[in-house]
């Protein structure tokens, strides 16, 4: 095993796939946050939760990708679920009467073979932020983007094997190799035109997928509708 200090974030995580050349069965996707939407009414309630997170999400999990050599065939992409949920006391947040905008989402899909799952959402019972990939022999790394960032390591029993926290000053260092990569006109640390377009093109086959709004209540995680 490497010595996780001496590795920056991006890097890190570039490291670990290197030395983990399994093939990969799921991805999981995570965005969810305590706080509502209040204060966000000209602008939250006329885009919603999947419009607001989903290309953010789409573009951390293709840089773990591009930097892994493992680039994802979005194209591929097929929905089998996805659910809006809209919080409880989201009008009175927002001072309306009525509203179909969704504050949360969950989705589950197939790129190929490996299982896609994804879920972001507002005023949620916990905060995070994070990628988490396993692989055929159940084991699996997970990088957590928050304020407390680190990247850990699971054996296929799901006990922890290994972990390291990404410091301020290893972000600030990784930010400067982002820059030299721009001087050296390396696009491999980027996500890339296709991916982007990609994006646009993975969010309108979630827009047009046929699904309902369902309410949860305020401060809870897992989501459990109240319908």
């Amino acid at each position: 095993m490497f010595k996780s200090s001496s590795i920056l974030p991006m890097e890190c995580v570039f490291e670990l796939a290197k030395l983990n050349q399994k093939i990969i069965k799921s991805i999981e996707i995570r965005a969810v946050e305590k706080i509502g939407v209040k204060g966000r009414a000209g602008y939250y309630d006329t885009i919603g939760a999947t419009k607001d997170m989903w290309q953010h999400l789409f573009s951390l999990t293709n840089l773990l990708a591009n930097y892994s050599g493992k680039k994802l065939s979005w194209q591929k992409f097929e929905i089998n679920k996805y659910q809006m949920g809209q919080y409880q006391t989201y009008l009175n947040d927002l001072k309306l009467k009525s509203s179909t905008t969704e504050s949360y989402f969950s989705l589950e899909g197939k790129i190929g073979d490996i299982l896609v799952k994804a879920e972001s959402g507002k005023k949620l019972g916990t905060k995070e932020t994070s990628i988490q990939a396993t692989y055929e022999d159940g084991s699996s790394i997970k990088w957590n983007i928050d304020k407390q960032k680190f990247l850990a390591i699971y054996n296929s029993d799901g006990q922890l094997i290994n972990s390291t926290s990404l410091s301020q000053q290893n972000l600030l260092n990784d930010h400067t190799n982002l820059f030299n990569f721009i001087l050296q006109e390396n696009p491999s640390r980027f996500v890339t035109n296709e991916q982007v377009i990609c994006s646009w093109l993975t969010f309108n086959k979630i827009k047009n997928f046929k699904t309902s709004l369902k309410k949860y209540k305020d401060g809870i995680y897992p989501v459990k509708w109240l319908d």
